[in-house]
C-alpha cells in the first residue's frame, strides 16, 4: 500500500488547447443521378445510379484543388448502383434488391503502402402477403449472401481486418418478419 500519493500533475501535461474555426479552401463536386422505373405486367424494375465525375478539395483558401474522385476520401465512389426488382400479383409481393459499390483507390498523397478498397455487392430479398381484410405478413433477408464488409485503411504492412465504414453492412445476414393488423 505504500508509494507516493497521487498529486495533480502526475498524469502528463495539461491538455487544454485553443482551436479556432478556419475556412477550408473549398469543395467541388460534380455528377449525375439517374433513376429509371419500368413496369410491365406484374413486374416493376427500379434502377438508381449516381455517377460522380469530380470530387475535389482545396485544403486552404488559395490552394489548388486536389481531385479525390474514386478514392477512399469521403467514399468518393465514381459510380453507385441500387436496383430493385419486384413481382406483385394480387395480395402477394416479392422482390430483390441489389447494391453495387465499385472499388476505391487510396487517396492522392497517401503512403505508398496504402491499399484501396475492393468492390462490394449486396443482395436483399423481401416479400409481403395481405390476407383477409385486416392482416398482412412481411419478411425478408437482408444481406442474403452474407457479404463481408470491405476492409478500409489496409496497407501492405497492416491488413486492417475489422476496419470498415458505414458504407458496408457490418452486421451480416439477418432475417426479419412482421405482422400487421388493421383495426
Amino acid at each position: 500500500m505504500g508509494g507516493a500519493p497521487l498529486t495533480p500533475g502526475n498524469y502528463g501535461a495539461d491538455r487544454k488547447f485553443s482551436a479556432r474555426y478556419i475556412n477550408q479552401g473549398g469543395i467541388t463536386s460534380e455528377g449525375t443521378d439517374l433513376q429509371v422505373n419500368w413496369g410491365i405486367g406484374s413486374f416493376l424494375l427500379n434502377v438508381q445510379a449516381s455517377i460522380l465525375t469530380k470530387y475535389a478539395l482545396a485544403p486552404f483558401p488559395g490552394a489548388d484543388f486536389i481531385d479525390y474522385t474514386g478514392t477512399t476520401t469521403n467514399n468518393s465512389f465514381k459510380t453507385r448502383l441500387l436496383s430493385n426488382l419486384v413481382y406483385s400479383k394480387g395480395s402477394l409481393s416479392v422482390g430483390m434488391r441489389w447494391q453495387h459499390l465499385p472499388t476505391l483507390d487510396p487517396a492522392p498523397g497517401a503512403a505508398s503502402t496504402a491499399l484501396g478498397v475492393d468492390s462490394h455487392d449486396q443482395v436483399d430479398v423481401f416479400g409481403s402477403w395481405q390476407f383477409g381484410q385486416r392482416w398482412a405478413l412481411r419478411g425478408g433477408i437482408d444481406n442474403l449472401t452474407n457479404a463481408d464488409p470491405e476492409w478500409v485503411g489496409r496497407t501492405t504492412t497492416n491488413n486492417a481486418i475489422g476496419s470498415t465504414n458505414a458504407m458496408y453492412d457490418q452486421i451480416g445476414r439477418r432475417v426479419f418478419f412482421g405482422v400487421t393488423m388493421t383495426l
